[in-house]
């Protein structure tokens, strides 16, 4: 009889104790879950994907709003792919020259058509190439460094990636008489050691939002239709000297691109349209 009411009494306050430590357990999660749920709310609020896009727009091409003033930025921390704030311009770009021959009859086709341009040339070309550059330049074309040698740059140590804009500058600088202002990296392809270079040699950083991809060998009528189908307002538009089918699409771009209501304009006046500081 005893032992069964020890039984009993044990039983109970083994109950009683599991209570004790169970329930404030469960109250203190509970409260916890709802404060952690308030703090969420909270943090979800103040970094909704929309205020994070409008906070980083700048960090990458696809989010930049150039009809929105970003202050204290100097554009030259940012690769620019196009200007949708210019209305009807856009600008032609060429890569990977000069090439002599060829670069003197892509002169004689923008000229016919009274188109501006702007071509980003190779430091180790025109070193094989000075009176096509200073052909360019007489002829009112805009100028931009592509590197000395085309490597790809990204991921490169930092001594690598300022000795071609070293080695690039001051032969264009020496065969032109001017400062050269804008850069694209080789194959489009940059990190953060690419741009803060560029900057460093006061160069802003052009990138492109329409690539026809003429590099791989496509037909004209193919290299044209991509251009007219992809270009908007504003646009910096790839090509590539050296190119027979290139050449022979470009009437067929420039003819195209007008009847769209387009205007022809160099990278550097599309950058005024930016509302980012700059330094020239």
């Amino acid at each position: 009889m005893e032992l069964k009411l020890v039984k009993k009494i044990c039983s109970i306050l083994t109950i009683y104790f599991i209570l004790i430590l169970v329930f404030p357990v469960a109250l203190f999660s509970n409260i916890n879950h709802e404060s952690n749920a308030s703090g969420l709310d909270t943090d979800l609020e103040n970094n909704s994907p929309q205020k994070h896009v409008q906070l980083n727009d700048y960090l990458t091409m696809e989010y930049i709003q150039y009809d929105k003033p970003c202050k204290n930025l100097n554009s030259l921390s940012i690769p620019f792919s196009n200007f949708p704030g210019a209305g009807k311009r856009v600008a032609i770009t060429f890569d990977d020259g000069p090439h002599g021959y060829w670069t003197n009859k892509y002169i004689e086709i923008l000229e016919m058509h009274k188109v501006k341009a702007t071509f980003f040339l190779l430091g180790s070309r025109a070193e094989l190439f000075p009176d096509a550059v200073e052909n360019l330049v007489k002829k009112g074309f805009e100028i931009g460094n592509h590197s000395y040698s085309h490597i790809l740059m990204k991921n490169k140590k930092p001594e690598i990636i300022e000795s071609e804009f070293k080695k690039s500058l001051e032969i264009l600088t020496n065969i032109t008489g001017e400062k050269v202002k804008l850069f694209r990296p080789p194959y489009g392809a940059y990190d953060d050691k690419v741009i803060h270079t560029a900057a460093k040699f006061e160069q802003q950083t052009i990138i492109w939002n329409v690539d026809p991809r003429d590099w791989d060998g496509g037909e004209p009528d193919t290299i044209s239709q991509k251009v007219l189908e992809n270009v908007s307002d504003g646009s910096i538009i790839l090509l590539h000297e050296g190119k027979k089918n290139t050449f022979k699409a470009l009437p067929q771009i420039i003819n195209g691109l007008k009847a769209k209501g387009y205007q022809f304009v160099t990278v550097s006046e599309l950058l005024q349209y930016s509302s980012i500081s700059r330094k020239f």
